[in-house]
């Protein structure tokens, strides 16, 4: 850190993820994230104005615009930074209705704030919503942007100044790849390990992208201990456990044919694959994966972790989160005009076929959120509304609760078929909780 203040950037280049996520909002979902904290108490709204001011120096995508350009998109900073609101407080008796109706509101990463915050208070409690844009944060950097925020907030609780480093902060995968040995990604790419076309999805309507919604189930400290015991014990993970039970509970809501394996994509922060001290915070730093297995009639719980665990733990070893890792990069290097196209010629044939492989996102472990004096007592991530026939299952886990959401478009999906899903994999699961 410095005592002097740099100046913050007035431009920085759209990556090639930003541009994937920016896209995405237009062609797969609403493309925003939501992290929802509860405080048994009042915050200094003020202060927590003056700390999200504060982080969209420190992390300067954060005070930028997305601008469209043929050959190169990019972050524009805004000029208005200091004239905003940037906290609002809605005093409220009824916050979940309020809080519902905040994240049903749609954003446009070309005029609109990358990081939004609002505090819905009653009369003895916070409820802090962010409401980040996908197009320039990923699920693991809205957690390590909170985490960022929580200390800017304390440190103006104590009447100290955040400096900013001297360095613009990075948003880019470089040190993953080093790690890889991989100096250009256009070499290093191998179509041939792509995943294959999606050849089912969660049962949907028409795209009309209207009415959004998204429902929760939480499992409680003690459950997920057990969980985690349970999937220690058998040379797995939690990651295998959540797995297993969304495939279980695909298979049966699709009447899947016995013995036709079927995709199920699997997001991975690269954070977690690079050295300490240089992972990226706000930022777009992901990749993903597909695991592909097939329904077997009358299979335990059990007897299915065992089959999957396997075949993920191989993956693992592979490396399988490459291929995607790589065709983000190369979406970073083509003219934006041609990625546009790509996302075209894709969003076409997902129409056409009516088939999307459905999306596992266990965003992980958000750190304690301590904001000044005040500890947030509950936290989950709501993920991104996906467009019919997309669907995702978004995972976050806080003090030991963990919560799963699934957020979609009352006029594409059935809401019913919604909450069978989650019913069937509180059902598998929570033997495993006894």
């Amino acid at each position: 850190m410095t005592s002097a203040q740099p100046l913050v950037p007035t431009r920085l280049p759209a990556n090639g993820q930003d541009v994937f996520n920016y896209l995405a909002g237009e062609y797969a979902s609403n493309h925003q994230i939501h992290l929802v904290i509860t405080f048994e108490a009042h915050l200094d709204a003020g202060i927590l104005a003056a700390a999200i001011r504060h982080i969209m120096d420190a992390e300067p995508v954060l005070g930028c615009r997305f601008v469209e350009h043929p050959q190169a998109a990019y972050w524009e900073r805004r000029q208005d930074l200091d004239a905003l609101n940037l906290c609002p407080v809605v005093e409220t008796v009824q916050p979940e209705e309020d809080l519902r109706a905040f994240i049903a509101q749609a954003t446009d990463s070309r005029h609109d704030l990358q990081l939004q915050a609002k505090i819905f208070r009653e009369q003895d409690r916070d409820l802090l919503c962010l409401k980040v844009d996908h197009a320039s944060v990923d699920g693991g950097g809205v957690k390590t942007c909170a985490s960022l925020l929580s200390r800017l907030y304390s440190l103006l609780c104590e009447g100290q100044r955040p400096t900013l480093s001297d360095q613009i902060p990075r948003r880019d995968v470089e040190p993953y790849l080093e790690k890889l040995g991989i100096k250009d990604p256009r070499q290093a790419w191998d179509p041939t390990k792509m995943p294959p076309p999606p050849t089912w999805s969660f049962p949907s309507r028409q795209q009309q992208n209207r009415e959004p919604f998204f429902l929760t189930r939480s499992f409680g400290a003690a459950q997920f201990q057990a969980l985690k015991g349970y999937a220690k014990g058998r040379g797995a993970t939690i990651n295998d456990l959540l797995l297993t039970a969304c495939y279980r509970a695909l298979f049966a809501l699709t009447g899947t044919p016995e013995h036709q394996p079927q995709p199920l994509r699997l997001t991975v922060d690269l954070r977690d694959r690079m050295p300490e001290g240089n992972r990226p915070v706000a930022a777009n730093v992901s990749s993903a994966f597909d695991a592909l297995f097939p329904f077997v009639a009358g299979e335990s719980f059990f007897d299915t972790l065992a089959r999957l665990s396997r075949q993920i733990a191989l993956m693992k070893q592979s490396q399988a989160e490459v291929p995607i890792a790589l065709l983000f990069e190369l979406f970073g290097m083509m003219p934006f005009t041609e990625t546009k196209g790509w996302f075209d010629r894709s969003r076409n044939q997902v129409l056409d076929t009516k088939h999307a492989t459905p999306h596992l996102s266990n965003i992980g472990i958000i750190e304690p959120l301590a904001f000044g004096p005040h500890t947030a007592s509950q936290a989950y991530v709501v993920t991104p509304a996906m467009f019919a026939p997309g669907f995702m299952l978004g995972v976050s886990t806080y003090q030991q609760v963990m919560t799963l959401v699934v957020h979609a478009y009352a006029s594409d999906v059935d809401k019913r078929d919604m909450q069978d899903f989650l019913d069937k994999i509180v059902e598998d699961l929570l033997p495993s909780t006894t």
